[in-house]
């Protein structure tokens, strides 16, 4: 019975000998608050993303039996409009209730901590527009050492989102769809 008990510890000693990795909370930068009020000629509202994963908080890490969360286990989806809405709050271009909203699905949200790149892809428009696929490829510095690079990959998520939601108010597309609205 020790030895049950002896080795039921070791093992799990050995394979959760860690914590998880916390990405930090999101906080709009001055580039992309600029970016936002040059490219956004109205304000629009921010619809409830929806997302093929909407459950998703985190990604598995590297088979060390750990995982990247984000800040109070928020889900991917609603950190990236929650993300978004900010940085159009600070840009001045955000009215909760504007007939203009801008709808998001996201579809991906994953990274490859051996190339170094968070992946995400989401597909948006602004009422009933066509749809604008962003399928971004956001790079970070990788590393040997699984605990580095699974730090690094939590580390890099915030900025990952910014260029994102970059690539997401840069859209000709989608600042078209905006001005026609209007």
């Amino acid at each position: 019975m020790n030895l049950k008990v002896s080795y039921a510890f070791l093992m799990s000693t050995i394979i959760c000998s860690c914590t998880n990795y916390q990405a930090e909370s999101f906080s709009s930068n001055s580039i992309d608050v600029y970016t936002a009020e040059s490219n956004i000629a109205s304000q629009i509202g921010v619809a409830s993303f929806s997302a093929n994963n909407p459950e998703q908080n985190s990604i598995f890490c590297r088979g060390v039996s750990k995982s990247v969360y984000l800040p109070n286990k928020t889900t991917f989806v609603k950190y990236i409009e929650e993300a978004l809405t900010e940085t159009l709050i600070n840009a001045k271009r955000y009215a909760k209730d504007s007939k203009n909203q801008l709808r998001g699905k996201i579809e991906l949200v994953d990274f490859n901590t051996t190339a170094g790149r968070w992946h995400i892809k989401g597909i948006f428009n602004i009422n009933n527009s066509l749809p604008v696929t962003i399928d971004g490829k956001y790079d970070f510095p990788s590393a040997w050492d699984n605990d580095a690079a699974c730090q690094n990959a939590a580390s890099a998520l915030n900025q990952a989102v910014s260029r994102f939601i970059h690539d997401v108010v840069i859209n000709p597309e989608l600042s078209k769809a905006i001005q026609d609205a209007a």
